[in-house]
Order: C-alpha cells, then sequence, then structure tokens
C-alpha cells in the first residue's frame, strides 16, 4: 500500500486493487471518493470538496510524473 499527503487529502493505493488502476482518496479521514488515475476520471464520488480534491490529484499526478 502506498500513500501519499497532499493538501490535507491523503491518497491511497493498494498493490492488488481490482481493475481499473486507481486511488482511494480522503479528507480528514473521510472518504471522497476512488480516481481512476490512467483514465484521469471519477469512478466513485467525489462526495465532498471536489475542486479541492481536483486540485490535490492534479498535484500528485504531477509529482509522479516528474524525474
Amino acid at each position: 500500500m502506498a500513500v501519499w499527503r497532499i493538501g490535507g487529502f491523503r491518497i491511497v493505493q493498494h498493490a492488488a486493487d481490482h481493475w481499473p488502476a486507481h486511488v482511494h482518496v480522503y479528507r480528514d479521514d473521510r472518504f471522497v471518493g476512488k480516481y481512476a488515475y490512467l483514465e484521469r476520471r471519477w469512478l466513485e464520488g467525489p462526495y465532498r470538496a471536489r475542486n479541492q480534491a481536483k486540485a490535490a490529484l492534479a498535484k500528485w499526478i504531477e509529482s509522479e510524473a516528474a524525474p
């Protein structure tokens, strides 16, 4: 399991989770939604803090793409 903390959000990726490849997004230990990062779309949610969650995911994707 990999965990990142960005902008008040916790982004969790489980190694053996179902397809499509996705992360679970939490804020203040409350579930926000599931985001499919290869397809760049929400599988579930976001249920709260939509714009802030999108901004945190954009930062996470950018940091993972950096060499």
